[in-house]
């Protein structure tokens, strides 16, 4: 490698930049998981999106004689605008601090950005769970398998559409009440063996990273993005998945990295950016669940 090349990638060895996000083994965060991301949107659409739901209708009741004409129904829908946000920064790579360290360093700091950028996405996106507004919980309370099961309950009376199925969402404090309740619960059940019939009881209960296994059959995810309220309480949520899902994400501009050399500075301007826009479609296939987050 030359001492004087103005190239990043002789130091982030990918042949496209497009490659290295995925060359850099990062996660994909729960929002960007869950969340209905639809397609990119492309270039001329304006800066405003409308994703529309159809919903689902009434069906007549009776029947209809045989020479009679189908009565016409309606077919009402829901819809959301979103409008896109630009989010751009950049910094300097010195030549110095490249021949200085080792090229894994390099490596590190691209990919640190591009983790940063999408826990920013994971942030935006989760911080709509306060604007839900089928609630249950209560500030201060920590969450325990009874809230849990009456919140469970009040989701699915609302008959929400999950068709790609239900989930719920909530930070790392939250399981740890949660947790902690269910093997309380159990060890009193079963007295003579307490420490081996709670480990059971939340043996679903216990993962690690985004995924936390599942309960009463459904899937449990974390995120430290889901949002607080004033009192240090976390606003979790059940929702259903992906298509359809009620928190709608879209992308103008998927995140992207630059390079620029600048000979004054013997160094490398390296520029990100990415443009998106979330939202809520419907608030029947959500529901937010109030829980301590101490």
């Amino acid at each position: 490698m030359a001492n004087n090349t103005t190239n990043l990638a002789d130091f982030i060895p990918t042949e496209k930049i497009e490659e290295a996000a995925n060359s850099l083994n990062l996660t994909t965060p729960t929002y960007l998981a869950l969340a209905d991301t639809g397609d990119q949107v492309g270039p001329g659409l304006g800066a405003n999106v409308q994703i529309g739901f159809a919903e689902t209708p009434t069906v007549p009741a009776g029947t209809v004689p045989q020479n009679a004409e189908a009565p016409i129904i309606d077919l009402n829908d829901s819809h959301v605008n979103i409008t896109p946000g630009t989010v751009r920064f950049g910094f300097m790579l010195s030549r110095e601090l490249t021949h200085d360290a080792a090229i894994s360093l390099m490596r590190r700091g691209v990919r640190n950005v591009f983790r940063a950028m999408l826990n920013r996405i994971d942030s935006d996106g989760w911080a709509t769970i306060a604007s839900l507004t089928n609630i249950s919980g209560s500030t201060t309370v920590d969450l325990t398998e009874a809230i849990w099961l009456a919140a469970k309950t009040a989701f699915e009376i609302q008959l929400p559409d999950t068709a790609n199925g239900a989930a719920y969402i909530a930070r790392p404090t939250q399981y740890l009440n949660w947790v902690q309740n269910v093997q309380t619960l159990a060890s009193a059940y079963f007295g003579s063996e307490p420490i081996a019939a709670g480990v059971q009881a939340t043996a679903n209960l216990i993962g690690q990273g985004g995924f936390r296994g599942s309960r009463h059959g459904v899937p449990l995810f974390q995120s430290m993005n889901v949002p607080l309220n004033g009192t240090n309480d976390a606003l979790t949520a059940f929702f259903g998945m992906q298509e359809g899902s009620t928190f709608q994400y879209r992308a103008w501009e998927l995140i992207n990295m630059e390079e620029e050399w600048i000979p004054g500075r013997k160094a490398w301007a390296l520029w990100f950016a990415m443009r998106y826009g979330v939202g809520l479609l419907r608030q029947s296939d959500a529901r937010q669940l109030i829980a301590d987050d101490v």
